[in-house]
């Protein structure tokens, strides 16, 4: 050990005894312990989407008769296979105004016993919005029953949402008759503490302990002598606390677009590929190759949901997969797997551009840990890194020269997501000049994108959802520039011009490897960054 690792050994451990150290890590385990077991019984609470508004987006919502006094609206709700249920929000219209008057609302259970009894002011409302009604305790609610009455007058009224999908089971009644759909609701929703999660956190709390016990034992002052690799303490601490936000977090992106794979399967087994956007309502917004990814994940889903004679979940059931904590985990793994094998390319990467194999692995390392990208993948749970791993390709057989390779993989990369098109150009002028070869893999690259748009072309749901999908994008990108009488030159896209000029002027001997190498890899770290400095900032865009 030398004289900087004793100096930081005495700081961690200082005078301590190998004998107090470890009674007090204990007591420390006991009283996390102790905290743990009296938390596992807390609901960890989250909103599920609008549950009777299937797509999520109301695409096709209207609205009930006015509601005044003497008006009674009744809605019935079969909630069988969710977990405990504290709360329900309604959507509710007024008409642009404050109205005058009370909303009373009763909700009753699958027993007629009355959960809710609550009343508020009309004026507490807000239009087009959501107002929650929270229980007086959670429960397992198989069926519940809304109530909803008012004393204001009809220049008072107010009205609530529904939606015509049979997706939901219940029933709506006005003034006893019995209407179309169901109102637009969202629910809290709860789930008792998954046991995988007791496990992980039961072992992130004798981290301390192993920590202690082993700068007693020297074990890290010996192991982080040599920092030019990763060592195993390195990949197991790290992948605990992966595993953990693995389990405990997630965003619902994945579940509309996982649920969205399943109906590609749907459509095709019906022979019927091209109304893919159709059959989604206009909430697939991706080209095709994303979903064809996520349809061949479901194929085992499908598999096992046959041979068990269990119902798979139906067309555009997105809370079948939220609510689905298996199944949610089932579909987090693909871009996971896909996040991991980056690293890997990463890593070869880095042996290409003749680092050793230690500082390749540190390389690989650094990226997997980066928080960032521990975000997006584990606790987001967002599926860019199927993307980045065909731009890591493209870049690795860049790096090689292989600019079939290059353009093959770029193509691919393209048709998740238009961002590898950025560095494509520059990156292919630094090699080649020759005008005719530059369009042909230009075109190459660019074919994949055309053959989805073309494939679909007269899909008026396709054209609508993902022109509203690029608009936005584009938008993005000239928020920042130069103004003139125009209009706006983004700064972002000035950023690539200036590239690609450059890299084309540039003249690379070679057998110069190392400025090959040098200025190859500085083009994607220049213009990314040049992207989140300019473009406004979307924070799913990693």
């Amino acid at each position: 050990m030398d004289i900087s690792n004793k100096k930081l050994y005495k700081i961690i451990w200082g005078e301590l005894t190998f004998k107090r150290s470890v009674i007090g890590s204990l007591i420390l385990v006991v009283v996390f312990l102790f905290l743990l077991f009296s938390s596992y019984k807390i609901y960890d609470v989250y909103f599920s989407e609008h549950l009777s508004t299937n797509p999520p987006f109301a695409a096709n919502e209207t609205i009930t008769d006015e509601i005044y006094d003497g008006i009674v609206i009744k809605q019935e709700i079969d909630f069988k296979g969710l977990k405990k249920i504290g709360g329900i929000s309604l959507k509710f219209g007024t008409y642009n105004r404050e109205n005058d008057g009370l909303l009373l609302t009763k909700i009753f259970d699958e027993s007629n016993n009355l959960i809710m009894n609550n009343k508020i002011n009309l004026s507490e409302l807000n239009d087009n919005s959501y107002h929650s009604f929270y229980f007086d305790k959670w429960g397992n609610y198989k069926k519940l029953t809304i109530v909803l009455t008012t004393n204001a007058d009809k220049t008072n009224a107010i009205t609530l949402y529904k939606n015509d999908s049979a997706d939901i089971k219940g029933r709506l009644l006005v003034n006893n008759a019995e209407k179309t759909g169901n109102i637009s609701f969202s629910c809290l929703v709860s789930n008792n503490m998954p046991f995988e999660h007791f496990l992980i956190i039961f072992l992130i709390i004798f981290i301390p302990f192993f920590i202690l016990l082993g700068f007693k034992l020297k074990i890290w002052s010996n192991s982080w002598e040599n920092i030019n690799k990763p060592i195993l303490v390195d990949y197991l601490l790290f992948s605990l606390i992966i595993i953990f936000c693995y389990l405990s977090f997630n965003h619902g992106d994945i579940a509309a677009t996982s649920v969205h794979g399943k109906d590609l399967i749907d459509v095709i087994l019906k022979n019927n590929f091209l109304s893919f956007y159709e059959y989604t309502e206009g909430t697939a917004v991706y080209l095709i190759p994303t979903y064809i990814v996520f349809a061949l994940w479901s194929i085992p889903v499908k598999i096992i949901y046959s041979l068990t004679n269990i119902p798979l979940f139906g067309h555009l059931d997105f809370n079948a997969i939220l609510f689905n904590y298996k199944l949610l985990m089932w579909y987090k793994l693909l871009p996971t797997l896909f996040y991991l094998a980056s690293a890997y390319v990463l890593y070869k990467i880095g042996l290409q551009v003749k680092l050793s194999k230690n500082t390749s692995k540190l390389l690989s390392f650094i990226w997997l840990i980066q928080p960032i990208a521990v975000f997006s993948q584990f606790v987001f749970g967002q599926y860019d890194s199927l993307n980045m791993f065909f731009i890591l390709l493209m870049v690795l057989y860049f790096l090689k020269k292989d600019l079939w390779k290059f353009s093959l993989f770029a193509l691919i990369s393209i048709t998740f997501k238009i961002t590898a098109i950025f560095i494509f150009l520059p990156m292919l002028l630094l090699l080649e000049k020759r005008i005719i070869h530059i369009i042909k893999y230009l075109l190459t690259s660019l074919s994949g994108y055309v053959i989805c748009i073309f494939a679909f072309r007269n899909s008026l749901v396709f054209t609508n959802a993902s022109g509203t999908f690029n608009r936005g994008m584009t938008d993005r990108l000239f928020t920042s520039g130069f103004q003139n009488y125009n209009g706006t030159i983004a700064f972002f896209v000035a950023c690539i011009v200036l590239s690609c000029v450059f890299t084309y002027i540039i003249n690379i001997k070679h057998d110069d490897d190392f400025v090959f190498y040098k200025i190859a890899t500085y083009i994607p770290l220049f213009i990314y960054s040049m992207f989140f400095s300019f473009v406004l900032f979307h924070p799913q865009w990693v």
